[in-house]
């Protein structure tokens, strides 16, 4: 490949390849000498090389490490900063790192967002009580309350009740979603036998949902 000419560059896509060490080593060593001459392209070759090592050093120092996402936050990474380029080419180069490290930082707290695995939900027992229908079995019914505090919605897949008169584990069908920062009112029920009374003792429920499980439980004193 022939070097760009004095007002000629390389593309936002060759610095990329250039950082990664997919560039063939001529064009490495041409591009090279090229960012010696021309701020625009230094300015790429060292947004693309930080962002490079930033992704690097994240992998080495989460807990858990999380490798199956460092292709996505060089990918977020590369094309935030492509676009930036492409947009402030002809504008200074102190502006255009700036924008630079401003899309670094918003991709190191993107990948920092998805290694932390988010405020659990919490679920709260409002009550729990016999219904009884003139064509059903009655039904053990549990009131709760879950509230979402997370940025990001989470899915509840299972329930699991324990308490005198049974329990039951229990898959939901569709399941239960709830937006980040939301809180909901759901009623959770099993059949229980036609004489079944709600007898004093302790009624818990545990959910299984995609931020793990939570559980509650509440005390019945006598019967109802």
């Amino acid at each position: 490949m022939p070097q760009p000419a004095p007002t000629d560059h390389y593309t936002p896509e060759e610095w990329s390849a250039y950082a990664d060490g997919e560039a063939p080593v001529e064009q490495r060593e041409m591009m090279r000498l090229h960012a010696m001459d021309c701020p625009d392209c230094a300015g790429l070759m060292r947004s693309y090389k930080e962002l490079q090592q930033g992704a690097e050093d994240l992998l080495r120092h989460a807990e858990p490490p999380r490798p199956e996402l460092r292709e996505r936050v060089l990918t977020t990474g590369k094309g935030a900063m492509a676009e930036e380029h492409t947009r402030l080419r002809w504008q200074s180069s102190i502006g255009r790192l700036f924008a630079a490290v401003i899309a670094i930082g918003l991709v190191i707290y993107a990948w920092n967002l998805a290694l932390s695995p988010g405020e659990a939900p919490a679920v709260v027992i409002n009550r729990v009580l016999i219904s009884r229908y003139f064509v059903e079995p009655p039904s053990l019914d549990y009131d709760i309350g879950i509230a979402n505090p997370s940025g990001r919605p989470v899915t509840i897949t299972r329930a699991i009740t324990r308490d005198p008169l049974g329990g039951e584990l229990k898959d939901l069908h569709p399941p239960l979603q709830i937006s980040g920062g939301k809180t909901a009112v759901h009623i959770l029920g099993r059949k229980v036998p036609e004489s079944a009374h709600l007898v004093p003792g302790t009624y818990e429920i545990t959910l299984v949902t995609s931020h793990g499980t939570v559980s509650a439980r509440t005390t019945v004193e006598k019967e109802k």
